[in-house]
């Protein structure tokens, strides 16, 4: 295929401006390209930089998270912690996921977010090293 061929490709229509984005940089030379970051591949200056452009009720959520460090707080904790309804703090999780997803091209937070089976929602939790790490970034 030469350069000035097209094909189609379907591709979500969330995730459009994804493929953009792609195509406006300059095209990978194959293998010695970088990978684009994924799981466990949060640095300190990616974290760092996750904190410093969250909203203030975000920088609440992992304050309060990593003052606590270990520690395992239910949805109603945070929410109150934070001051927001389950309703407002499931559409601010859901903006940080997306931007952790498009902006920062990772597949999970850098905290724990998991299922309670006895209540089935969700408890949240920061390790050490990232509470380190928000509670610097926080200075």
């Amino acid at each position: 295929m030469t350069s000035d061929e097209f094909i189609m490709v379907p591709v979500p229509k969330n995730r459009v401006q994804e493929v953009y984005k792609l195509l406006a940089g300059p095209p990978s030379d194959g293998p010695s390209a970088a990978p684009p970051p994924t799981d466990g591949d949060w640095t300190e200056e990616l974290i760092v930089r996750a904190y410093k452009e969250s909203p203030a009720t975000m920088k609440r959520f992992l304050r309060h998270l990593a003052n606590a460090a270990g520690k395992t707080f239910t949805s109603e904790e945070l929410g109150t912690a934070v001051g927001y309804s389950s309703r407002q703090q499931a559409g601010m999780l859901g903006a940080f996921g997306n931007r952790v997803k498009q902006r920062y091209g990772q597949a999970t937070w850098f905290f724990a977010a998991d299922r309670d089976p006895e209540t089935g929602t969700f408890v949240y939790r920061m390790d050490p090293r990232a509470a380190k790490i928000v509670k610097r970034s926080g200075e």
